[in-house]
């Protein structure tokens, strides 16, 4: 008889400032498939820990004020991410998306 697959039960504890937890929620629950439970508790004030690492990615921002639409962002997908979907009403320099690269890029999506 074969038992029905059960995951192994990890248990990670660590302390580290609420500052450097930004993301990584969405990232273990990426990289486990959703299958990942996450807590977190108020451990104390604790002096200052120092700087983190600097996001490698920049932003994609709307170049103009209008309507996204699906011809323009089919031709910038290998820039980035989009946030935004065609059709969205967009302002001057709304982030639209993450850029694949460091550094902002304003790109045209209402055209």
């Amino acid at each position: 008889m074969q038992l029905p697959y059960l995951p192994r039960l990890q248990v990670i504890q660590f302390e580290v400032p609420a500052r450097g937890m930004s993301g990584v929620k969405s990232k273990l629950l990426s990289a486990t498939r959703g299958l990942a439970v996450m807590s977190s508790t108020f451990a104390g004030y604790k002096p200052y820990a120092g700087d983190f690492g600097q996001r490698q990615k920049g932003n994609l921002l709307s170049a103009e004020a209008g309507t996204a639409t699906a011809y323009a962002m089919h031709k910038l997908e290998d820039r980035g991410a989009f946030f935004s979907s065609p059709g969205d009403e967009v302002y001057e320099n709304q982030i639209v998306g993450v850029n694949a690269k460091s550094g902002d890029l304003k790109a045209n999506i209402c055209r």
